[in-house]
């Protein structure tokens, strides 16, 4: 019995955040919604065929904002999923915007196979919300967190960006602390980027300086870890045994499918192939497919596994690749400072302080691997 992991994407917003270059459409009309889910339901039941999975092993619904959708949306589309879900389904996600947060929407959830919430909060400072296009403000996200608090019974997750507009190291420590004091188990924490096409990259007007913005993530990394929250992941931390199982997915590079506009798959079906939707609600059922070649799934392997704390499993990378981790880059870790990179028996990983910087050491990575001869059979086991 097959099990795999799903990512649905929810393309609508009310408004479009300046920073945000995920794909989104601001139209919300209950026609296009029920379009948009006829189209979902087929895809969903196409690429699970297809992946050959006979249930789903985590689901997450991201966006867009999937919290805009009719609790009549949401039921036709856990109804369905509710088929392909057994008592393995190890967690269900679903993204909320906190001006959806209603105690009437929570006991729906509660109601439903869902059990974790995130929330997108990304600043609770109402200037830096203004300034970064969000039409939220902080007394909403604390009502929001206070309903969640008192009335939701699975897990709790928040968003915090560092380096927004108008953004200072003052207001980063409070709203770094008022997110730990809100009670979640798991915060992800990330440094702005400016995206290309998005109207922040445009109008750098209030945007920290690098540096500042480098001091602000540090800011919220120290407080997290005084708090009790693992560094589990380079941008998520979690209090123990709370990580996000559904991301953990992606880090250990297993199979998934992603159905909806601009999701992606990757799944073994006649090679390894990766299947990108295109980006548009009223058409995204013919994903464009391509074989990913063995060097870059090698690679890809070291650059998501090696993000993690607990970093690669080193006997099911054997599986895949008939050698060891080390066996690649003997090289890179001979050059490396000696306690760059940790082993134990059963995972390789990089140190605490190497993994802050890991870019540099993944260059490394990368060049060596490509003077390497892939003569060896690869496959997910």
């Amino acid at each position: 019995m097959k099990f795999i992991p799903l990512y649905i994407h929810i393309p609508f917003c009310r408004s479009k955040c300046s920073y945000c270059a995920f794909y989104s459409c601001t139209e919300n009309s209950p026609l296009l919604r029920e379009r948009f889910l006829d189209q979902l339901l087929t895809q969903i039941e196409s690429y699970r065929e297809l992946s050959g999975a006979d249930f789903f092993k985590t689901i997450y619904m991201g966006g867009g904002t999937p919290s805009l959708l009719s609790v009549e949306n949401l039921k036709r589309l856990f109804d369905f999923l509710g088929m392909y879900i057994n008592s393995s389904l190890e967690e269900f996600s679903i993204e909320c915007n906190p001006e959806d947060i209603t105690e009437e929407f929570i006991s729906f959830l509660n109601r439903s196979p869902v059990n974790r919430i995130s929330l997108g909060v990304q600043s609770f400072n109402d200037d830096v919300l203004r300034k970064s296009g969000r039409k939220v403000d902080s007394r909403t996200i604390n009502r929001a967190i206070d309903r969640i608090r008192q009335n939701w019974k699975g897990r709790f997750s928040i968003d915090i960006i560092s380096g927004l507009p108008g953004q200072t190291l003052e207001n980063q420590k409070e709203d770094i602390k008022k997110a730990v004091f809100s009670g979640v188990d798991h915060i992800s924490c990330y440094s702005l980027i400016l995206e290309e096409n998005t109207p922040l990259s445009e109008n750098r007007k209030y945007i920290p300086e690098s540096e500042e913005e480098e001091m602000m993530w540090t800011i919220c990394h120290d407080f997290l870890i005084h708090s009790d929250f693992k560094h589990y992941e380079i941008s998520n931390y979690s209090r123990s045994h709370n990580e996000s199982l559904h991301n953990l997915q992606y880090w250990k590079m297993n199979e998934y499918i992603g159905c909806g506009p601009g999701a992606v798959s990757m799944i073994y079906h006649e090679g390894i192939k990766r299947i990108t939707n295109p980006q548009d609600v009223n058409d995204f059922m013919k994903g464009h497919e391509e074989i990913i070649e063995p060097f870059d799934f090698l690679f890809e392997n070291f650059m998501m596994g090696l993000r993690t704390e607990k970093g690669i499993d080193r006997e099911e990378f054997f599986k895949r690749f008939s050698h060891y981790p080390e066996d690649f880059i003997v090289h890179t870790m001979a050059e490396e400072k000696e306690n760059t990179f940790r082993m134990t028996h059963s995972h390789f990983s990089l140190s605490d302080d190497s993994r802050m910087f890991m870019n540099r050491i993944l260059i490394k990575i990368y060049d060596e691997l490509s003077r390497n001869t892939i003569d060896f059979p690869i496959n997910w086991p």
